[in-house]
């Protein structure tokens, strides 16, 4: 007959095993998932001048998660006489109108965004040329300037009344892609909203044959 407390001590030792062997089992199946890449939220991020917003960063990882990434972030502005940042809180503040790329890096990777920095008022809007005309299939760069001189022609927004024969890029390019039979007036608009409000300033270009 065994004794009892050498069958208390094999039952021991199969339970050490076997919790042994559950922690390595466990710990095979359950990893950290690897981060594969990031992004930058809000997307388009937009700030007028002398404010502030908070950006974010965002992870995606190996097992096809994706997460907010709330620490181990470096911050950095491409322009910071544009938009500053705090490289460690993401809070970016606006300096003078443009745009400026904001990075997230982490763990070797990193991810960016274009920022665009509005004036913190504009009250009118001056688009040169301001009798413009091109062929057919031609193209036209117009620009566009705040009251006080300021160049915001990659902040507003270009629209054309008639995308079917003018397209407009957003920084002011215009290209003929219809066919006319005459002289085709298209007008050409450039817009913003800042903390004065929305303002708006339009212009007649002619295609020609």
């Amino acid at each position: 007959m065994i004794p009892a407390k050498s069958t208390f001590q094999v039952v021991a030792t199969l339970a050490v095993l076997l919790l042994f062997g559950l922690s390595v089992g466990c710990n095979g199946f359950f990893v950290d998932p690897t981060l594969t890449s990031i992004a930058v939220s809000p997307t388009s991020p937009a700030v007028t001048v002398g404010k502030t917003i908070q950006l974010s960063a965002f992870g995606t990882y190996d097992d096809g998660s994706r997460k907010s990434i709330t620490s181990g972030v470096d911050w950095s502005s491409g322009t910071p006489t544009v938009a500053s940042i705090d490289s460690k809180t993401g809070i970016a503040t606006g300096v003078t109108a443009g745009s400026t790329t904001i990075t997230a890096s982490s763990q070797g990777l990193s991810g960016s965004a274009s920022m665009t920095v509005l004036p913190s008022s504009v009250t009118s809007i001056t688009i040169i040329p301001t009798a413009p005309s091109i062929r057919q299939g031609g193209t036209q760069q117009f620009t566009a300037t705040a009251q006080d001189g300021t160049d915001i022609t990659n902040i507003v927004g270009w629209t054309s009344s008639d995308t079917t024969q003018v397209t407009i890029s957003s920084s002011g390019l215009a290209t003929s892609i219809g066919t006319v039979t005459g002289n085709t007036p298209i007008t050409i608009t450039a817009s913003i909203t800042t903390d004065a409000g929305t303002v708006s300033k339009s212009v007649i270009l002619i295609v020609t044959l």
